[in-house]
């Protein structure tokens, strides 16, 4: 394993630990999951006004990749939405963000 590979890995165990930091912190049932979602920032706005808890990682676009494909297999997430090839270029700093559709912000 590459030091890019483990620095990967590790991010989204982090990214893991935090999310379920949160659904502890706001009394997720067994029945609600994460969508996750790679987005710039423009994107990255509309989610955090829209929905509550949000939590949002930022990083270059081949660190994002490696991460979704991570994340992305874990039973934490109900899908995984936005194509991450429509959202960025290869110089963009891209998001990837964690939310739950059913948790509006009111």
């Amino acid at each position: 394993m590459t030091v890019e590979e483990q620095h990967n890995r590790n991010e989204a165990l982090l990214f893991e630990y935090d999310l379920s930091n949160l659904a502890k912190e706001f009394w997720f049932g067994p029945e609600e999951h994460w969508e996750l979602a790679v987005a710039n920032a423009k994107q990255l706005a509309v989610l955090v006004k829209e929905y509550y808890p949000v939590l949002s990682m930022s990083a270059p676009p081949s660190s994002i990749r490696a991460i979704r494909e991570l994340m992305v297999a874990k039973p934490l997430f109900r899908k995984a939405s936005l194509d991450i090839d429509s959202v960025i270029t290869a110089r963009d700093t891209v998001w990837l963000i964690a939310y739950n559709t059913e948790r509006l912000r009111k």
